[in-house]
């Protein structure tokens, strides 16, 4: 089972995928992919969740990654909270040219409460400029295809946030287990300490 955001920008819904890669509407168990509903009570309330009975959500919907803004989100809040926010630049870049435009990303950093000072939104001009990107940081991206070879709108990845000091090296890569704001609070630190 895979949690995900859906819908358009600013105004996504609660999702599933379940195992047999079908999107399912979460709305039902919860009203938003939040840090309560990722806690360990909101899991053990999505675990319980009969999944074959969730709405099936028909078409190809956009796709958001809950985690990695929600963790973000309450990055953002911690940088603020200690000053750290005007020697800090948070980045968000969409694996989904094609879909994701400037005006989109606008409406999905204001979902997220994005302060455009140091939380910046990005979406490369075309899907091959991406991949160099990517490439550049070891991050892989696949565009899903359906049996007949036509895009479903989904993208599968290995989560992954950089931490990239003011040189450009990156100085740790975190995982969806190793995401959790206070730990990349205190690697922003001893960075910031460093120099």
């Amino acid at each position: 089972m895979k949690l995900v955001r859906y819908g358009r920008a600013g105004a996504e819904k609660p999702g599933l995928i379940d195992a047999a890669d079908v999107l399912r509407d979460l709305s039902r168990v919860v009203k938003d992919i939040t840090p309560d509903a990722l806690s360990p009570a909101g899991l053990k309330r999505l675990r319980a969740a009969n999944v074959a009975r969730l709405p099936v959500v028909r078409g190809k919907p956009r796709l958001g990654c809950p985690l990695a803004s929600q963790t973000l989100r309450d990055l953002q809040a911690r940088l603020r909270e200690t000053g750290l926010a005007r020697q800090t630049a948070l980045v968000t870049i969409s694996f989904d040219p094609e879909r994701d435009h400037p005006a989109q990303l606008a409406k999905y950093a204001k979902v997220y409460d994005a302060d455009p000072a140091f939380w910046r939104f990005f979406a490369a001009p075309s899907g091959r400029v991406l991949d160099a990107v990517l490439e550049s940081y070891g991050q892989d991206r696949t565009p899903e295809r359906d049996e007949h070879g036509r895009s479903t709108g989904r993208i599968r990845h290995v989560l992954k946030v950089f931490l990239v000091d003011r040189d450009g090296f990156i100085r740790n890569v975190y995982s969806a287990g190793f995401l959790v704001p206070e730990l990349v609070l205190n690697d922003i630190r001893t960075v910031l300490g460093a120099r």
